[in-house]
C-alpha cells in the first residue's frame, strides 16, 4: 500500500532500539565519534553553522546548555549506518512501504531547539522516539498558503520559539497569515512513532530535558503531486485532519515487542 492522500497517525508501544538504550547507552557505544554538530538560533535550519566534535563532548555540552543560550548546539540528520554502524545493527529493520523506497534512518539528539516549519517534498517519515519526548505541529498541505513558504524550498519564512506546550512565539506584524493555521499537536513520548506523510508541515519543538530519536525516511517512486494542484486533492482549508487507522498500522504492529 503507497501512501496515497494518508494523513498523519501514532503509534504507541513501538520501540526503534531495544529498551535499554538511553544517551548514556549512547555515548558509551558511540561517544568517541567524530561528528558535525549544528548551531541553530532561533529554529532556523537555513542559516545553521556546523561544527565538528565527538559525541561524548556533544553531549556533556549540551547538558550544561541552557534554554535562553543564543546558540543552541543540535545533532541533527545524521546517518546512523553511516556515523554509527553499532548503533544501526541494533535498530529495527524500517517496514516495507509499497510504492516507496526506503532511503535511510538517521539520528536527532538534542534539547530545547524548535525546528523551522517544513515539509518532505519526496516520500513518507516515520518519527521513532527511544528517549524523551517532543511536541510536533503538523499543518495539512493545504495550509501552506498561511505559512509563507521560502520560494524553491520547503521551508516556512515563519521563525518560532517556544518552551514545551507553550504557543511559539513569532512575528506577528510580518506574518498575520500564519494566525489562520490550522494544526494537530501531537506529544512524541518513547515507544511511539508518528508517521508523516509526504507534503505534510510539521514543526518539532524540543522541551528542556534531551531527547533521542531515530527518523527512517522514504522516497515515493510515483511522480509527487504537483504543489499546484494540493488544494483540489485535499479536504478544504479549516477541516482538522483526524488520525486514522490504515494498513500502515498493522505494518507498525508487526514490530511491537512479543509478550516474554
Amino acid at each position: 500500500m503507497s501512501l496515497g492522500r494518508a494523513k498523519p497517525f501514532l503509534v504507541s508501544g513501538i520501540r526503534a532500539a531495544p529498551a535499554h538504550w538511553s544517551v548514556s547507552y549512547i555515548v558509551e557505544k558511540a561517544g568517541d565519534i567524530a561528528i558535525p554538530v549544528a548551531c541553530v538560533n532561533d529554529g532556523d535550519y537555513r542559516q545553521a553553522t556546523s561544527q565538528t566534535m565527538s559525541l561524548g563532548n556533544y553531549v556533556d555540552q549540551l547538558k550544561h546548555s541552557e534554554q535562553n543560550d543564543a546558540t543552541v548546539p543540535y545533532l541533527a540528520e545524521l546517518s546512523y549506518d553511516e556515523h554509527f554502524p553499532d548503533l544501526a545493527r541494533e535498530l529495527v529493520s524500517p517496514p516495507n512501504l509499497r510504492g516507496e523506497k526506503f532511503t535511510s534512518r538517521v539520528m536527532y539528539l538534542g534539547k530545547t531547539v524548535n525546528s523551522q516549519i517544513h515539509y518532505h517534498p519526496r516520500g513518507s517519515a516515520m518519527l521513532f522516539c527511544i528517549a524523551g519526548r517532543k511536541l510536533v505541529r503538523l499543518y495539512a498541505p493545504t495550509q501552506g498558503r498561511y505559512l509563507y513558504p521560502v520560494p524553491g524550498t520547503n521551508f516556512s519564512e515563519v521563525l518560532g520559539s517556544a518552551t514545551g506546550l507553550s504557543a511559539p512565539e513569532y512575528d506577528k506584524a510580518r506574518y498575520p497569515e500564519f494566525a489562520k493555521a490550522k494544526y494537530i499537536e501531537v506529544l512524541i513520548e518513547p515507544g511511539d512513532v508518528l508517521m508523516i506523510p509526504i507534503y505534510w508541515w510539521h514543526g518539532i519543538q524540543n522541551f528542556d530535558e534531551i531527547s533521542l530519536t531515530a527518523v527512517y525516511f522514504w522516497h515515493r517512486l510515483a511522480q509527487p503531486w504537483p504543489k499546484q494542484l494540493l488544494p483540489e486533492h485535499w479536504p478544504p482549508a479549516g477541516r482538522r485532519a483526524r488520525y486514522f487507522k490504515s494498513k500502515y498500522k498493522r505494518i507498525l504492529d508487526r514490530l511491537r515487542p512479543k509478550p516474554r
